[in-house]
């Protein structure tokens, strides 16, 4: 697949793959994605986990009212980008950050580590975390 036709593939998947997590089937999609050993970090925040790390946070964001958004998607061989928005529940506009960063590293088309990255809002400075 040249690039173009790769990323449009990604963005079915990856739309496809958003819905379920809305519907609270994250972990389905996690398990038929992802290597078994397959790693996600967070650099902002210092923190790094499996598969299991991955669902816990979807489902944290969605009890506590978050929903996403696919903005855009990059795709190549064996990285793959999705850009999304974050919305933030009615009752606390300030939950979470506009947006977030889906770095996805594959092997045979499959996850072998993402890294989420939270774009900071205008005015606000990044932290780092250690």
């Amino acid at each position: 697949l040249d690039a173009a036709a790769a990323t449009d593939v990604r963005w079915r998947e990856g739309r496809d793959m958003l819905a379920a997590a809305m519907r609270g089937d994250w972990e389905r999609v996690v398990r038929d994605t992802w290597w078994p050993d397959a790693e996600m970090l967070v650099p902002e925040i210092g923190v790094r986990g499996g598969r299991d790390f991955a669902v816990r946070g979807m489902t944290k964001d969605l009890d506590d009212g978050v929903r996403q958004r696919l903005r855009n998607v990059v795709a190549s061989r064996d990285l793959l980008i999705w850009e999304t928005d974050l919305i933030s529940p009615p009752d606390d506009p300030e939950h979470c950050p506009p947006g977030a960063l889906w770095l996805y590293q594959l092997d045979e088309g499959r996850v072998r580590r993402m890294t989420l990255f939270h774009p900071t809002r205008p005015g606000q400075r990044h932290s780092s975390a250690g």
